[in-house]
């Protein structure tokens, strides 16, 4: 596979960005350029993941143990009591 690259004024870019990442997505490489000096390179994404795989096996909801035990009342007295 062949990349080719040229560059794209910013301006440029703005106007047909859709077509651009239509280019990107075919194998071509685009620089992007802020008054004719090079500030980016836009390149297609090679070798990832093309889907995502499902979970074996459902989600299921565990139990956590309360973070809390015993009265909630009491504990907060008790925790207003250090402060008065």
């Amino acid at each position: 596979m062949v990349i080719k690259e040229r560059g794209v004024a910013i301006a440029q870019l703005k106007a047909h960005l859709s077509a651009e990442i239509r280019r990107v997505k075919a194998g071509e490489s685009i620089t992007i350029l802020d008054h004719k000096q090079p500030v980016a390179r836009l390149v297609g994404i090679t070798g990832g993941p093309r889907y995502v795989k499902r979970r074996d096996r459902a989600f299921q909801w565990r139990e956590l143990p309360p973070l809390l035990s015993g009265d909630v009342q009491s504990l907060v007295d008790e925790e207003r009591a250090d402060s008065w």
